[in-house]
């Protein structure tokens, strides 16, 4: 995949091209071996390489146990990676920011317990626990040597949490989905202070309901975000946003429509703004909708 990219100045109302490109490659394989009838290991590996910074490896392990029919115990190993946005390598926006070609990106390594468990047929409850540690955080600094700001990697960061969700679904198609989960993160650099813009609670609620069997269904999704620190150490409230969907097949399974209204209560919320921002918090989308028109090609 290629990269190309410019600069929009919203005072002038300009938009500036930059010849600077970049190009994106990936590989990736991936298998499970059976071990016995009641272990099995899933393996995959990935590579990717980037024109600014390299390429990177990151493997996925999951050792699955199904002791009995209805429960699962997971234990899962994964790496990852979060490549720097362009406008953290070239930060073309002001002359007090200074390009960094060395930036390389943010890694980190996930170590996950899962515990699934089948509820009758139509319903599962599954609860997890995870350790994360993330390395080479990108943050904004100030180059001693001119005084200037720039992006560079440092410090580390540790978070530990939990999830427990419950999925269920009728038998006249009535579906649903609720999750709760808790991340406690520390940023290793500041001894116990907690890393900024780090949500710690979260919950969801999905339901869809079919309207005319097949053709019409209604979703509402409905998301609680706990409170962050802002980078000036303040503090964002949390907020509550629903989001109301209709999902039509008009064509059988061809085409699809769909109408989204997005924040149907206009709820007024904020999040973090980033260092360099001139806001602490910066004030989200009010009520916002979306008419979507898909289109399947073949049988």
């Amino acid at each position: 995949m290629r990269q190309d990219q410019g600069y929009y100045a919203a005072v002038s109302k300009v938009f500036t091209a930059n010849p600077a490109s970049s190009l994106i490659s990936a590989l990736y394989v991936q298998d499970e071996f059976v071990i016995t009838h009641k272990i099995s290991l899933s393996s995959g590996l990935r590579y990717d390489h980037y024109t600014y910074f390299g390429g990177t490896t990151n493997p996925r392990l999951g050792l699955i146990y199904h002791p009995f029919q209805p429960t699962t115990f997971k234990l899962l190993y994964g790496s990852a990676f979060r490549a720097p946005e362009v406008y953290e390598i070239f930060p073309d926006v002001a002359s007090f920011l200074d390009t960094n070609l060395r930036l390389k990106p943010e890694t980190i390594h996930t170590v996950e317990a899962v515990v699934e468990e089948g509820i009758g047929q139509r319903f599962k409850l599954s609860g997890s626990v995870f350790r994360n540690r993330i390395d080479r955080l990108i943050s904004l600094q100030t180059d001693t040597s001119d005084g200037q700001l720039v992006y560079r990697n440092s410090g580390k960061a540790q978070a530990t949490g939990m999830e427990i969700e419950f999925t269920g679904r009728a038998s006249n198609g009535l579906q649903g989905t609720t999750s709760f989960s808790y991340v406690d993160t520390d940023d290793d650099n500041k001894g116990d202070q907690k890393l900024t813009n780090s949500l710690r609670h979260m919950a969801k609620l999905n339901l869809i309901v079919p309207l005319i069997h097949k053709h019409l269904f209604a979703s509402l999704d409905a998301q609680y975000s706990g409170r962050r620190e802002t980078s000036a150490r303040n503090t964002v409230s949390g907020f509550s946003v629903f989001n109301v969907t209709l999902l039509g097949h008009t064509l059988g399974k061809h085409m699809d429509v769909s109408a989204s209204v997005y924040n149907i209560l206009n709820k007024k919320y904020f999040d973090p703004g980033r260092p360099e921002d001139v806001q602490d918090a910066i004030q989200q989308d009010g009520r916002n909708f979306r008419v979507k028109l898909t289109w399947r090609f073949g049988e």
